[in-house]
């Protein structure tokens, strides 16, 4: 029995940092959205996500980051690939945290990194993403035995939020290749990098099972087969 009840309260904890990882995702971009209309003396909205280093929310942004960072490089998966990717994905964030991009902030401070910096910020910025795409597509949507009709749900939802996060990561760099599609006035690259966030939150969230749990987690038995 109390075997049964120190793997169960392991497992409650391991469902909770992942559900932690998915409202993190999705809370960076709506707390700089509040900030930009509701704080912010400039009610303007940064051409990035990342742009917000460079503004009152520097300290927020980046602790928000390094939060997610440290959990996934605490994360433990079923398998050393899920370890690795998680542990991969934990060390970009914490990159793209404390090497801040070299895009000019509106209402911003004048401290701005330098073109390298920045250069490093945009590649692991990349390199996060698509590790949240692998992770969701290939990795998530493995199951240890037969699938239940919850978990092919989720597999769904993870294949849908892997195949966000690519299309807007290259909607992305063809705006920043190209320019001109849409004006630069809506901030479409803030607007990707948000939907992509909230893929990556939603993923997660399904992960740590906020819904679509197997019918015997309802019960007294919780399943771990996510």
């Amino acid at each position: 029995m109390q075997n049964s009840e120190a793997n169960n309260s392991l497992i409650v904890s391991f469902l909770t940092l992942r559900r932690l990882i998915g409202i993190l995702g999705i809370a960076l971009p709506l707390v700089m959205l509040f900030y930009s209309f509701e704080v912010s003396c400039c009610c303007v909205l940064q051409e990035s996500i990342s742009a917000y280093y460079h503004t009152d929310m520097r300290n927020i942004f980046v602790g928000i980051l390094c939060a997610v960072g440290v959990f996934m490089m605490t994360y433990k998966g079923y398998d050393l690939k899920d370890t690795v990717f998680s542990i991969v994905a934990g060390f970009f964030a914490l990159c793209v945290a404390n090497l801040p991009t070299d895009t000019l902030a509106v209402c911003g401070n004048d401290c701005y990194a330098s073109h390298s910096i920045g250069l490093l910020h945009y590649t692991a910025a990349a390199g996060l993403f698509l590790a949240f795409a692998y992770m969701s597509l290939f990795l998530f949507t493995k199951s240890a035995g037969t699938m239940t009709p919850e978990k092919k749900k989720r597999n769904v939802i993870y294949r849908v939020c892997g195949y966000t996060i690519l299309v807007s990561l290259g909607l992305i760099v063809v705006h920043k290749s190209i320019g001109g599609i849409v004006p630069e006035s809506i901030q479409p690259v803030f607007w990707l990098e948000a939907i992509s966030l909230f893929a990556f939150g939603i993923s997660w969230l399904v992960k740590g099972g906020t819904i679509l749990r197997d019918k015997a987690v309802r019960g007294t038995t919780i399943s771990t087969n996510a």
